[in-house]
């Protein structure tokens, strides 16, 4: 996945944007899932609450297995 991509993603997908500079996210975290996940993932197609309860469980997961 390019950085293009990502960005050509995001801009489809404003409350992402709105998401990151509330800081609940860092772009890079957001990239990182987006990278993971893909953009046909269901995780991108549900509700801000449990889009945000998802990337924090599944941040973590992807954090303990990398590191």
């Amino acid at each position: 996945m390019s950085k293009e991509s990502f960005k050509n993603f995001v801009r489809e997908k404003p409350y992402l944007a709105d998401y990151v500079l509330k800081n609940n996210i860092s772009w890079q975290q957001l990239y990182e899932i987006y990278d993971m996940y893909g953009e046909s993932n269901d995780i991108w197609d549900c509700s801000v609450r449990a889009l945000s309860k998802a990337l924090d469980i599944n941040w973590e997961a992807a954090y303990t297995l990398s590191a």
